[in-house]
């Protein structure tokens, strides 16, 4: 099957492109030893698509599909290989310094670990300002957008629960005003209960802020309610790509079918609605 995703409705220009997107490492670890192993470890291959204003898509698959490398390419935290990645059609590569720091601005991530990306030794206050800088978001605007109360700006992370940290992440990605957010497994390590709020929370902010988003997960039909289109990764391709209501009720891939029915009940498209049951 052809990686090239399908595009969603026609644009000028889409806010972020991928073409024939690679990336892969050297299974040698030391200088020395590449001499003699060249081999490499393809961990994405060929991946093209487009996100366009407003869009929302998720990229789904298994533990090592390379779903998670696709995202970190996507907002410049590892580079591609081959291939190239473009932002309002600049290519990150090829940015100046301005246009970096612009794109840094306009394209957030919320990471799948908020015991990692928030510093356990700054209060939420601190870690929102430095976030929000001189002309972002105010700081209460950001608590009333993700629905976190006031008290929570003078605790530490570890003094919140999993679905608060969750939020405090997702509006430290807002804080900019961003153009685009990358969610990666934004729900992964929370209850059944708290997954299906942060979902309904980050599908809100993307209808009320028009705000483009992609959502990484290994949960095919979690992101049903949320996504417009959906694509499916495999072994670093995509091997599925389409709408939502095609793949989750109607997939054409026996991976995809595969991935639908290892859905435990009451969790993934059962706690948030959308799927075959």
């Amino acid at each position: 099957m052809s990686a090239n995703v399908p595009n969603a409705a026609p644009a000028a220009q889409p806010v972020f492109a991928l073409r024939e997107v690679g990336k892969s490492y050297a299974l040698a670890r030391s200088p020395l030893e590449r001499l003699f192993n060249r081999r490499r470890f393809h961990a994405v291959s060929g991946v093209s698509l487009e996100v366009a204003k407003g869009d929302a898509l998720a990229i789904v698959g298994e533990s090592g599909s390379g779903k998670s490398t696709v995202a970190r390419m996507m907002v410049g935290l590892t580079a591609p290989t081959t291939g190239s990645i473009c932002f309002r059609g600049d290519a990150l590569n090829t940015m100046t310094r301005a246009q970096n720091a612009t794109f840094r601005q306009r394209v957030q991530m919320v990471f799948q670990s908020t015991t990692n990306s928030l510093n356990p030794r700054k209060t939420i206050a601190t870690t929102l300002a430095e976030a929000i800088g001189n002309d972002g978001v105010p700081v209460r605007q950001l608590l009333d957008m993700v629905r976190l109360p006031a008290f929570v700006l003078a605790r530490y992370p570890h003094q919140l629960s999993g679905g608060q940290r969750q939020r405090v992440g997702i509006a430290r990605a807002l804080a900019r005003r961003p153009e685009l957010v990358v969610a990666d497994e934004p729900t992964s390590a929370l209850d059944v209960s708290i997954q299906a709020e942060i979902i309904r929370l980050l599908r809100d902010l993307h209808q009320s802020a028009g705000v483009s988003l992609v959502v990484i997960s290994h949960d095919l039909a979690l992101v049903g309610e949320l996504c417009q289109r959906v694509v499916v990764m495999r072994e670093g391709r995509v091997v599925e790509a389409g709408a939502v209501d095609q793949v989750l009720f109607e997939p054409r891939e026996r991976y995809t079918a595969e991935l639908l029915a290892a859905i435990p009940k009451g969790i993934g498209r059962h706690a948030v609605g959308v799927g075959p049951e």
